[in-house]
């Protein structure tokens, strides 16, 4: 559940929020060209969160999430010591921490346009009814109609 606080003050809980937001309709167009979805970096450290640690370091998992840092060049790996004081680290290898995002792009949904469309036409909570209902029969048989004609209905 999310919790959203407009400008007015007025406020939304919605589960159909967390929905939209891992739906990637959010996302900008220039996400699923991001010349940063790779493991080669210029700065010194990475920073993300690490998804799927409970496999590899289950005493780390929390629900509150868990940070990731990789190692980019030899001067982290001088300076990594000393943030270890400063907290809890575990070693990891990149195969067990490989996130989607540092492999590929993030792809950008073919509805993306119809969502937006909808949402300045007919408003927030009538988007999100509509473009984020995924485990609804209904949401699946319209975007499987949408791959075959091209229009969102």
């Amino acid at each position: 559940m999310e919790k959203i606080i407009f400008e007015d003050g007025s406020e939304l809980v919605s589960k159909e929020y967390t929905d939209l937001f891992y739906s990637d309709l959010g996302l900008r167009p220039s996400c699923s060209t991001c010349k940063y979805s790779t493991y080669r970096r210029v700065s010194d450290f990475t920073v993300g969160d690490y998804w799927g640690v409970e496999n590899y370091s289950p005493e780390f998992f929390d629900n509150a999430g868990v940070s990731l840092v990789f190692l980019n060049t030899e001067r982290a790996k001088e300076i990594i010591p000393y943030l270890s004081e400063q907290c809890d680290t575990v070693e990891s290898d990149v195969q067990k921490c490989q996130q989607p995002n540092m492999i590929a792009p993030s792809p950008i949904p073919g509805y993306r346009e119809s969502f937006w469309r909808d949402l300045k036409s007919k408003g927030f909570e009538h988007s999100l009814k509509r473009f984020t209902a995924y485990g609804k029969l209904r949401f699946r048989v319209r975007r499987k109609v949408h791959k075959i004609t091209g229009r969102w209905y």
